[in-house]
């Protein structure tokens, strides 16, 4: 592992320093077979599926990817036909997605992701060559040699996915909020307790407005101003402190709370090649 620490002056690839800040949403697959039990309400409450959207944030400073997917590119039978593979489904590889909107590997500066599972890490070792920007609770679990239920709850990290990162330049952050791009504009926020170094994203637009890109901290809207109660979670008791601090983050900001996973309101966000400003 390399370890670094980013000069955002200089951070820039050809594509973003060209652009205003921006931000595009990928359509990266839907989670089915899921109960409302798991999450502490009454059978048939919540939805059964879920959409696993990944991010892409295009800044004058460079370019930052946000989770991966949930199925790897290479286990796709064909781009563009539907893919299963347990309870996973999705239609488009990630590479494909962001080939349509003009970009790559190579001109992605920055890797992220909200939390090591497998649904939105899926394609993580794609993007091995780039800067990674990780919180170190949430790194010392995923290369931790001796798994514990105490850092890792019931869902163990899958090292296939990500193996690659281990030696890959690395920005730790020590378990705090980080500023991408050093402009306040786009905010990594420490958000603990579905995993252990578990961080959700906020991006300030400029047309758009504000919004917090939360993670798994929820999976859906019905848990806002909700104490947590889902058995994937490392600690439930962590993730309502978490959540206490978004929503307040949020008043103070008057950021619009986007989680990814709930499919209701999926339909409604602009898909690339759009994109938000």
């Amino acid at each position: 592992m390399s370890e670094q620490t980013p000069d955002p002056e200089t951070q820039a690839t050809g594509n973003a320093a060209e652009q205003a800040l921006r931000l595009y949403v990928f359509d990266c697959g839907v989670i089915d077979t899921v109960t409302s039990e798991e999450f502490g309400f009454e059978a048939g409450t919540l939805p059964s599926s879920m959409t696993t959207p990944c991010y892409l944030i295009v800044h004058p400073r460079g370019v930052l990817l946000w989770d991966t997917g949930e199925i790897p590119d290479a286990e796709f039978d064909n781009d563009g036909e539907l893919t299963r593979k347990r309870t996973f489904s999705a239609s488009r590889k990630l590479g494909e997605l962001l080939a349509e909107v003009g970009y790559g590997p190579h001109n992605i500066d920055f890797l992220a992701f909200s939390h090591y599972h497998n649904d939105h890490v899926a394609n993580a070792n794609m993007f091995a060559g780039q800067t990674w920007l990780v919180q170190r609770a949430e790194r010392d679990a995923m290369f931790d040699p001796n798994p514990d239920f105490e850092r890792f709850g019931p869902v163990t990290p899958d090292q296939q996915y990500f193996d690659q990162l281990k030696d890959a330049r690395t920005v730790i952050i020590e378990n705090c909020d980080h500023d991408v791009f050093g402009d306040g504009s786009v905010v990594i926020k420490f958000s603990p307790g579905h995993t252990a170094g578990h961080q959700s994203l906020f991006v300030d637009l400029h047309d758009t407005g504000p919004l917090l890109i939360t993670g798994d901290v929820y999976h859906y809207y019905d848990e806002i101003n909700r104490p947590a109660d889902f058995v994937n979670h490392v600690s439930n008791a962590v993730t309502t402190e978490s959540r206490r601090k978004l929503e307040a983050f949020a008043d103070e900001t008057g950021a619009d709370m986007w989680i990814p996973h709930d499919i209701r309101r999926a339909a409604s966000f602009r898909k690339a090649p759009a994109f938000y400003c």
